[in-house]
Formats: structure tokens, C-alpha cells, sequence
């Protein structure tokens, strides 16, 4: 993992820590040349959300736009990983996730990470 990627990729654990009343975080990774940004939760007592999840970005010459709708549902005590978005041959490029949480009670809330190349 590159300096730059390592660094991107603990902002972005720093950045998205789940709260009580916001379980859900983007959990951003590095394989092999991909990055892999997952929507990931946990929470004391069920919690359940609708969410979009949009990635954008790219290399110098070609963009790419992900999206990804539905409902998170955390159960007490467990991890749960509600969405994966994998980047083939992207750890190069520049990229934007954005998390739209609306829950079943409590207030919307949204998080977001950028790349930093």
C-alpha cells in the first residue's frame, strides 16, 4: 500500500467513527491495485435505515459513478457490512464516496470521503 493510500485510508476510518445515533460508517481498504469501500455498522439495539451510497471518480481519462440504494438493518452486538464497492485498478485515481442515511427514527445524516491523490 502506498504512503498516500495508507494515509487516505486512515483519515477515512478516523473520519467515519459510528456513533450512537449514526452506527453506520464508510470503511475504506486497499487490495491489490483496488480500493474497496464498504458501508459498515454496528449498534446496541436494532437500528434500521434507507440508504444510498454513491462513488464517483477516476483515472485522468475516464470517469466512473456508482450507486447503490436500499435498507440497513444492525442487529445488537453484531458487525454487519451493508454494502461493498470494489474499484478495479483504481488506487491511482480520485474518488468520492457519499453516504445518504435516512433512519427509521432519529435524523438523516450523511458521510463522505475523498481520496487524496
Amino acid at each position: 500500500m502506498s504512503i498516500g493510500l495508507a494515509a487516505m485510508v486512515m483519515a477515512a476510518s478516523l473520519a467515519s467513527a459510528p456513533s450512537l445515533d449514526r452506527p453506520l460508517r464508510l470503511d475504506v481498504g486497499e487490495s491489490g491495485g483496488q480500493v474497496i469501500i464498504r458501508v459498515v455498522g454496528s449498534s446496541a439495539t436494532p437500528w434500521s435505515a434507507r440508504y444510498d451510497l454513491e462513488v464517483t471518480g477516476g483515472a485522468a481519462r475516464s470517469s466512473n459513478h456508482s450507486a447503490q440504494r436500499g435498507t440497513a438493518r444492525l442487529q445488537p452486538g453484531r458487525q454487519t457490512t451493508v454494502a461493498t464497492v470494489r474499484l478495479a485498478n483504481s488506487a491511482s485515481g480520485v474518488w468520492t464516496a457519499r453516504l445518504h442515511l435516512m433512519p427509521q427514527t432519529g435524523a438523516p445524516y450523511d458521510v463522505e470521503w475523498h481520496s487524496q491523490h
